[in-house]
């Protein structure tokens, strides 16, 4: 039952750190969306900006698809 309880905890807690990490993503997200707003020329700290969210984005969903795989779920 002990073995049980730490596994659940462990999932949870897995679960928990990529919903945070999505959280995080979608309010920087936002963000860029408002400060790209009424632009007509992006400048370079955008493009970094948006290259830097597409890659912590990358990361969060390759998280979320490994613990996918370590549950045997795929959704």
């Amino acid at each position: 039952m002990a073995c049980q309880k730490i596994f659940n905890e462990e999932i949870k807690q897995r679960f928990e750190d990529i919903g945070s990490e999505l959280y995080n993503f979608k309010y920087s997200f936002e963000l860029f969306i408002n400060y790209l707003e009424g632009e007509t020329d992006i400048p370079l700290k955008a493009q970094c900006l948006a290259l830097t969210l597409y890659k912590y984005f990358n990361i969060a969903k390759e998280n979320f698809n490994k613990l996918e795989e370590d549950l045997g779920v795929f959704l």
